[in-house]
């Protein structure tokens, strides 16, 4: 029943008084278990309060469960975390470990033994396989529709970009200075057992197995 009818073209919870009183309806207070539900953030200090208490929420629902190297600098999705806890309750250890500044978005499918090192970036319908490593300041990322698939036993290196409509098989090895980019028209699929290294830009290609390229 709300409306906005005003210039900001805003809706104000405070017209609910009005739409209360022409029901005859009556209201009672309650008292929330975490005070923090009820605060406001017109402000970037209260907001950044905000995050430091979302962060530390995630943080105590994962800390027995995954490593986290630093609990004051890290980003994971909520979806990502029900995830995590589900895997968890079946039984066999996760071996997760996750460095300073890492962001998780939502869509990542995490996996057994996976090492993401600092700063890297992860966001969009990823899905890892065991044993998967991932250092410092890598970015994976594709779009609602698209997705990116990463064997078992791969390690990307140092400052990787790879987006978009990719699929990397077991044991690849992507070294660092490598870009590879798939689109909805030319998807990336790498097979098993293939070395990317160097300064190499791949785009829209199916690599066979067992191939080596470097500086290309």
């Amino acid at each position: 029943k709300l409306e906005s009818n005003n210039v900001q073209n805003e809706i104000y919870l405070t017209d609910l008084i009005g739409l209360f009183n022409k029901h005859n309806y009556s209201v009672a207070a309650i008292s929330p278990k975490q005070q923090y539900v009820l605060m406001g953030f017109n402000n970037k200090s209260v907001l950044k309060e905000m995050d430091a208490i979302a962060r530390k929420i995630a943080y105590e629902k994962l800390k027995d469960i995954i490593l986290i190297d630093d609990p004051d600098d890290f980003f994971i999705d909520d979806n990502v975390i029900e995830d995590i806890l589900r895997m968890d309750k079946l039984g066999e250890p996760l071996d997760i470990k996750i460095g300073k500044g890492v962001y998780i978005g939502k869509g990542a499918k995490l996996n057994y033994n996976l090492h993401v090192m600092k700063n890297v970036y992860i966001s969009g319908n990823i899905n890892f396989g065991r044993n998967v490593t991932i250092r410092e300041n890598a970015h994976l990322s594709c779009f609602t529709n698209q997705i990116l698939n990463i064997g078992n036993n791969v390690k990307i290196f140092w400052g990787d970009v790879i987006k978009g409509n990719v699929t990397i098989g077991d044991n690849c090895s992507i070294e660092s200075g490598v870009r590879i980019t798939g689109s909805d028209e030319f998807p990336v699929r790498i097979n098993n057992n293939v070395t990317i290294k160097g300064v190499t830009y791949i785009f829209g290609s199916i690599i066979e197995e067992n191939t080596f390229i470097e500086h290309s």
